[in-house]
C-alpha cells in the first residue's frame, strides 16, 4: 500500500504519485473548531461518497473506494483500489458546516506509474557499445525522466541517450534508449530503471558482459619438493565465460604440453575459481609447469613458468686413488657431489685412527655438469705431517654422506749417495737431485 498524508491550507492544490495496481491512500487533516461536518469526496470519475457524520458511520465503502471520516470531521482518509490510470486525477474532499454556513476544501491530483520495463543487449564483449531501453506507462500529468545506475558502481557512463513520449487517452508511454560502453566491471551488476528513487519502482536486468581469460598463481614461482613427495600448484582464474584451465610441462623438446597425471581440485568464488593440481614429484630433475586459461574470447592466458624442483640426498665419490708422493710435492685430490639443494662439499683429513676428527682443506676449483659438481683440492709442498687418510663429505638439507677414504703418503727425499760415493755424480747433480725431490 502506498500512502500519502497532507496537511494542506484552504482551496491549496497538492499531487501525489502513486503505482499502478497497488491501494493508494490520501488522508486530510482538518480545522473543524469543533463543529461537525457534512463531507463529500468526488472523484475524478465525477463517483462522490457522502458522509452525514450525524447518522452515518465513520466508514463507508464501495467496489473501488473506501473512506474513513475521524474526530468529527479533523480527520478524512480515502483509500483506492487497485489503482489504474483511470484512477488519476483530481480527488476533492469538502466539507460543509450547516450550522455555521462555513465550507472547507481540499483538492488532491492524483497521478499514476506503471512497471517500468526493461530490454537490453547481452552477451556483450568488454569495451563494445550496447543499448538498453526502459519504457513506462505513467497518467498524463506525469512530467518525470527516466533515470539510469547501477546497483555496485552507482552511475553509468552514458555516451547517447533519447526520450520519448506517446500519449493516448487516458496515459502516456514514456521511454529512454541508452548508449554505453560496458567494461569487465559491469559483469554481473544490475543496471536499473526508476522514475521516482523514492517510490523504490523500478526494473532491472543483470549484466553478462564477455572478456578473455586470465590466470595468476597463488604462490611463489618456485617450489622446492622432496623426491617422491606431492607438490600443490595453484592458480586462480578469471574470464566470462568462465575458463577452462589445464597444467602444462615444458618437453625437452622446448614444446608445451598437457600434464596429465595430476590430481585436480576445483573452487569457485565468483568471479574467481580456484584451481589446486597436485603433482607427485617421482624424479630428480626440475620439471617446469604453467597453468593455462582458455575461454571463447581471445586472447588465452598463462602464468609465469614454475620450477618445481626436487630435494634429494646429497651423495659424494672419491674420485683421486691413494698414492704416495715425495715429501714437499703439490698434490690434488678430486671429489664429486651430487644433491638438491647442491650440497656444501668438503675435503677433510681423518685425524685420528677412528675417523672422528676432521681437518678441512681448501678448495682450489670448482666444476658444475648438471647437478654433479666436482671439486679439486690441493695439498700444496706436502710435509711428512700430511701423511694419513682423506675422505670427501657432502652435505644438505636432506642429509650427508661420505665417500670412500683414501691415503696420502709422504716419503723422504733420499740422495743416492752410493752413487755419490762411487763418483757417479758430482756434488751439484745431488743438490739438483734433493731440490727436485727425485730418489
Amino acid at each position: 500500500m502506498f500512502l500519502f498524508k497532507v496537511a494542506v491550507s484552504l482551496k491549496e492544490s497538492t499531487e501525489i504519485l502513486t503505482q499502478f495496481g497497488t491501494v493508494g491512500k490520501i488522508e486530510l487533516n482538518f480545522d473543524t473548531s469543533g463543529h461537525v461536518p457534512f463531507v463529500t469526496w468526488t472523484m475524478p470519475q465525477s463517483t462522490t461518497i457522502e458522509h452525514d457524520l450525524q447518522v452515518d458511520n465513520v466508514v463507508k465503502t464501495t467496489e473501488d473506494y473506501k473512506s474513513t471520516v475521524a474526530g468529527n470531521g479533523v480527520f478524512a482518509a480515502l483509500e483506492i483500489y487497485n489503482v489504474n490510470f483511470l484512477d488519476a486525477g483530481t480527488y476533492t474532499c469538502h466539507m460543509d458546516f450547516s450550522d455555521t454556513g462555513r465550507s472547507s476544501e481540499r483538492s488532491i491530483q492524483v497521478s499514476v506509474i506503471g512497471f517500468p520495463s526493461l530490454l537490453m543487449e547481452n552477451g556483450a564483449t568488454e569495451n563494445e557499445t550496447i543499448s538498453a531501453t526502459c519504457c513506462v506507462n505513467v497518467s498524463l500529468t506525469v512530467e518525470d525522466n527516466i533515470m539510469w545506475n547501477l546497483n555496485q558502481s552507482g552511475s553509468l557512463l552514458i555516451l547517447k541517450e533519447v526520450n520519448t513520449n506517446s500519449a493516448e487517452e487516458f496515459l502516456k508511454n514514456t521511454c529512454s534508449k541508452i548508449t554505453f560502453e560496458v567494461h569487465r566491471r559491469h559483469h554481473r551488476q544490475l543496471l536499473r530503471c526508476s522514475l521516482r528513487k523514492e517510490m523504490n519502482v523500478f526494473s532491472e536486468v543483470a549484466m553478462d558482459v564477455q572478456y578473455p581469460a586470465s590466470i595468476r598463481y597463488a604462490g611463489n614461482d618456485i617450489l622446492h619438493i622432496s623426491v617422491h613427495q606431492f607438490a600443490n600448484v595453484c592458480c586462480i582464474s578469471e574470464g566470462n565465460p568462465r575458463p577452462s584451465v589445464e597444467l602444462q610441462w615444458l618437453s625437452t623438446e622446448g614444446d608445451w604440453k598437457f600434464l596429465s597425471n595430476v590430481t585436480e581440485y576445483v573452487y569457485y568464488r565468483e568471479p574467481f575459481t580456484y584451481w589446486t593440481f597436485m603433482i607427485h614429484v617421482a624424479v630428480r630433475q626440475p620439471l617446469q609447469v604453467r597453468c593455462f586459461a582458455i575461454n571463447k574470447i581471445p586472447p588465452a592466458a598463462t602464468t609465469q613458468v614454475l620450477n618445481l624442483v626436487a630435494k634429494y640426498l646429497a651423495s659424494v665419490r672419491m674420485l683421486s686413488p691413494s698414492t704416495t708422493v715425495p715429501e714437499g710435492s703439490d698434490i690434488i685430490i678430486e671429489c664429486q657431489s651430487d644433491g638438491f639443494p647442491p650440497p656444501d662439499t668438503m675435503l677433510v683429513m681423518l685425524s685420528n685412527t677412528n675417523g672422528t676428527e676432521w681437518t678441512h682443506l681448501p678448495i682450489k676449483a670448482t666444476m658444475s655438469n648438471k647437478s654433479i659438481t666436482t671439486r679439486k683440492f690441493e695439498l700444496k709442498s706436502l710435509a711428512m705431517n700430511d701423511s694419513g687418510k682423506y675422505q670427501c663429505v657432502a652435505n644438505n638439507s636432506e642429509g650427508y654422506a661420505l665417500s670412500k677414504t683414501i691415503e696420502i703418503n709422504g716419503k723422504f727425499a733420499t740422495v743416492r749417495l752410493i752413487k755419490y760415493l762411487a763418483g757417479s755424480f758430482t756434488k751439484a747433480q745431488i743438490i739438483s737431485e734433493i731440490v727436485n725431490n727425485k730418489t
